[in-house]
């Protein structure tokens, strides 16, 4: 099973430093209680070697038998026995009657020709043994087994060990807690960082970026970068709006001067081939002039001025879009369910482009005999849904997700309709938002699209 990290740093932060911090106790923990074990065992190995060559000397001694020695050497804490060389005891404390110090083995009962030291169990007591060949082998003597108790070192190991836990968890604790704090202090000027992005992204990049107090060089040097990232991008958008307006307010006059040159050239049209050029350029004019306003539109960041707005009825204008959409798409079948006294308030000539721009749209991408449905009523909330929907190539989702974005095109449909700039539902969409409303863009099944506009209505 694979384990998440979690994905809020302080917490990864925190339980980083925490396990660093346990296995690094634990660590110097075994090697503290090792060493003082070994040192200890040192200590032991030697009293244990002193006691053994003195029962070594004193065997060699013609007044001394191995029972005297043994029984003069002995005390509470160290017994000795005496080996003969085929194993059997000659000799031994008292405590020894029934847990001899040296165990034969069944192949070789003799004891070692050199010293041996072990740790080994007595009476529930941690008990350090030495067998040592003697050196003066009187009385049958092979080898000397000294032992030593160890009862109260084994408490005091114990004693230390609770000491060092203890230790050990209420750093853990500190170490916790200090993490968690220390953490999220750090953190704490990121999520301002974070908050300050966001907020000068909502406002447009305009303005400078506030770097967060308390944060640190790391904090302060991605603030800085981040600082210049909005001021690039400010710049960036600022020279695209200045682009689009410049480009509007330089193409309205020649495109003035067009429409109303070709207007009078309409009246004295005498035949049907130069009538029908006129119109022709007389319908790109407009399709023109509609452009450079929803590319001014699209070049303000500022809310729509209200001068304009007046109180008209969406009921009628849809109607009238209709059917200049039938005269415009003569094998269409344009299909409509408009619910009257629809009335709202707005700038009527931006609504309208709202809505050709998503009709015509619609006529663009049908089949030869395709069908567009115009559906419009009132909602609960007193705001009109109107919603334009095809059977023409479709959209994907993914293309949906993105398609009131600027310059943005399905592959579909620059295959079919190549001649398209990508801004006609961008311009709409900022369109709908001006006067409060929205606009949605998804597929529509079993083929085709839909779009749904919601605008508000007067009460």
């Amino acid at each position: 099973m694979k384990v998440r990290w979690p994905r809020r740093l302080s917490t990864r932060l925190s339980l980083s430093l925490t396990a660093l911090f346990f296995v690094t106790f634990v660590s110097v923990a075994l090697f503290a209680v090792y060493n003082v074990n070994r040192i200890y065992e040192r200590s032991v190995d030697s009293n244990l070697l002193g006691i053994a060559h003195t029962v070594d000397e004193r065997l060699a001694s013609p007044e001394d038998t191995p029972t005297g020695v043994v029984d003069d050497l002995s005390t509470a804490a160290v017994s000795i026995e005496l080996i003969g060389a085929t194993g059997s005891r000659i000799a031994y404390s008292a405590p020894l009657a029934t847990h001899p110090l040296w165990a034969p083995r069944s192949l070789n009962p003799a004891p070692p020709d050199h010293e041996v030291f072990r740790t080994s169990r007595f009476n529930k007591s941690s008990t350090r043994v030495l067998v040592m060949p003697s050196q003066h082998a009187e009385d049958g003597v092979a080898a000397i087994a000294v032992s030593s108790l160890a009862p109260e070192f084994q408490d005091s190991i114990a004693r230390l060990l609770l000491i060092v836990g203890g230790a050990g968890l209420l750093g853990l604790l500190i170490t916790v807690g200090g993490t968690l704090w220390l953490s999220r202090r750090s953190t704490r000027a990121l999520q301002q960082l974070a908050g300050n992005v966001s907020a000068a992204a909502a406002a447009g990049f305009e303005g400078e970026l506030a770097t967060p107090a308390g944060g640190g060089l790391e904090v302060e040097q991605l603030s800085t970068a981040l600082h210049d990232l909005v001021r690039r991008q400010h710049d960036y958008l600022r020279r695209e709006r200045a682009f689009f307006a410049d480009s509007s307010h330089v193409l309205r006059t020649p495109l003035a001067i067009i429409r109303g040159n070709t207007e009078l050239l309409e009246r004295d049209a005498d035949t049907p081939e130069r009538t029908e050029a006129l119109q022709a350029i007389s319908r790109a004019g407009e399709t023109m002039a509609r452009t450079l306003d929803g590319l001014l539109l699209l070049s303000r960041e500022d809310s729509s001025s209200t001068a304009t707005w007046e109180a008209f009825s969406l009921s009628d204008l849809l109607q009238v879009l209709a059917g200049e959409t039938r005269i415009l798409n003569a094998g269409a079948r344009v299909v409509t369910d408009i619910e009257p006294n629809l009335d709202m308030a707005g700038d009527p000539r931006q609504i309208r482009n709202l809505l050709f721009a998503v009709i015509e749209n619609a006529a663009h991408y049908i089949p030869g005999e395709g069908t567009i449905e115009i559906v419009a009523h009132r909602r609960e909330d007193d705001r009109a849904e109107v919603a334009v929907l095809d059977d023409g190539i479709g959209i994907t989702p993914d293309e949906a997700a993105v398609a009131t974005e600027r310059f943005r095109r399905g592959l579909r449909a620059r295959r079919l309709n190549p001649p398209g700039s990508g801004l006609g539902l961008a311009i709409a969409s900022r369109i709908a938002r001006l006067h409060g409303g929205n606009l949605a863009i998804a597929p529509r099944e079993p083929r085709g699209t839909t779009v749904r506009i919601v605008l508000p209505l007067l009460g």
